[in-house]
């Protein structure tokens, strides 16, 4: 953990040979960015490098950087999303096997709201139900929940509360028989809180 949030884990297998660039380092430097640092094989001169960067999760390409360099930059990843960073060499004519490690992005603020949200009401009382982000929304571990409500004709609300990541309900009581109130939820990781559901 740090200022960014959750992730930034990196894993390697350490499957090189001679010819083949190693990764010396991989790290996120933000929830969608990566940065790639080679070591350049022996006999290295000419030699083009190829990262491509992927990942199990359905929806999300990979992307691949290319170069004579030995630092890359990559933006556009997925928040708390763990990639694949796999490296090969070539001099024009032959490839080498490449190496390979793992890294999980830093986590980041949720980017959809909580679903099903249903609130089941009596004359001064309100139980909210509601599920998760959908997983590729949570952006990282949801460490809680920010639950409001205030009368639908007021402008401020009369309270906000902060529950447990762990709570899938809440009643709120002593509510004004005849009134109306809107309620309004967001999922929260240690980055923040993300949209509201109302």
């Amino acid at each position: 953990f740090n200022d960014l949030g959750d992730g930034g884990e990196v894993t390697g297998t350490g499957r090189t040979r001679q010819q083949d660039p190693s990764i010396s380092s991989l790290s996120a430097s933000s929830s969608t960015q990566l940065n790639i640092t080679l070591t350049a094989p022996d006999n290295s001169s000419s030699l083009t490098y190829k990262c491509t960067i992927s990942t199990t999760v359905s929806g999300l390409s990979t992307k691949t950087v290319n170069g004579t360099v030995l630092q890359h930059t990559v933006d556009g990843l997925s928040p708390y999303v763990n990639y694949t960073v796999e490296c090969t060499s070539s001099n024009g004519e032959d490839s080498c096997d490449s190496s390979m490690d793992t890294i999980r992005m830093l986590s980041d603020v949720p980017s959809g709201p909580p679903l099903n949200v249903m609130a089941d009401t009596s004359s001064t009382s309100t139980t909210l139900r509601w599920d998760p982000p959908t997983e590729r929304d949570r952006n990282g571990e949801i460490t809680g929940y920010v639950v409001k409500y205030k009368l639908t004709t007021s402008t401020s609300y009369i309270n906000e509360l902060v529950l447990q990541g762990s709570e899938n309900s809440f009643t709120i009581t002593d509510l004004m028989e005849g009134n109306e109130y809107t309620l309004s939820i967001g999922a929260m990781t240690v980055n923040g809180t993300g949209p509201n559901a109302t």
